[in-house]
């Protein structure tokens, strides 16, 4: 799966609020380097509340979401045949 939430590192500013703000524990602080990291990707829940929560807009969330996930939750509402 192609990455949910990219960073800017030239505009981060290692303040952390992304990692605070993540619910589902997808960012990590990378310990070398003090600045946020995607660890979970896959976990993302495509809450925006990172991306909201930082205050020089560094982060960025794609809400786009693979056919595989859609079928996932919503199952019942999936087209036939599709994959």
């Amino acid at each position: 799966m192609s990455q949910r939430i990219t960073i800017d590192y030239d505009i981060c500013i290692s303040c952390d609020k992304c990692v605070q703000a993540c619910p589902v524990d997808v960012l990590r602080v990378d310990p070398s380097t003090g600045k946020p990291q995607v660890l979970y990707p896959d976990d993302c829940h495509i809450c925006f509340l990172c991306q909201d929560d930082c205050p020089v807009n560094c982060l960025a969330v794609d809400p786009t979401l693979p056919l595989r996930w859609f079928r996932s939750v919503y199952h019942d509402l999936a087209p036939e045949g599709l994959k």
